[in-house]
């Protein structure tokens, strides 16, 4: 075997055993995630300032070598907080991106912890999943 051959065929078994082959590239639905993971918000500030919004999407395990996408997908969640005397949460309002607006109504001594809770996107098999994030309210 010439030497050009050889380089040829191991860079063709390195660039498959590497993913190269992109004709199954089907993600797989693992879970949620928020955004942000931790917020801080002044409770004595007006109206945005006392407030943190969270934004849940989905998360998926793609295989070596297939393109991710740069788009996220976005899911409506419901949201609950681990202190409802310091913190509501309400779905944010029409017309914008789905998420959860924390307000804070008194400083806390320690994080409060938001939780999404969302169902599986369509199309993949039903479950509820969840995540959470940390709210500091000063």
């Amino acid at each position: 075997m010439n030497r050009p051959l050889i380089f040829t065929l191991a860079l063709a078994a390195f660039a498959t055993s590497c993913g190269a082959d992109k004709t199954n590239c089907s993600a797989t639905f693992t879970g949620i995630a928020i955004t942000p993971t931790t917020a801080t918000a002044d409770h004595t500030a007006a109206t945005p300032g006392n407030q943190a919004t969270f934004v849940a999407f989905a998360q998926y395990n793609y295989p070596n070598g297939c393109a991710i996408p740069a788009v996220l997908q976005v899911l409506t969640a419901q949201w609950s907080v681990s202190d409802t005397t310091d913190v509501t949460i309400a779905n944010t309002p029409s017309g914008q991106v789905p998420g959860g607006v924390a307000t804070c109504l008194s400083a806390v001594t320690s994080p409060v912890t938001v939780k999404a809770a969302a169902t599986s996107p369509t199309g993949l098999p039903a479950g509820t999943f969840t995540s959470t994030a940390q709210l500091t309210c000063k």
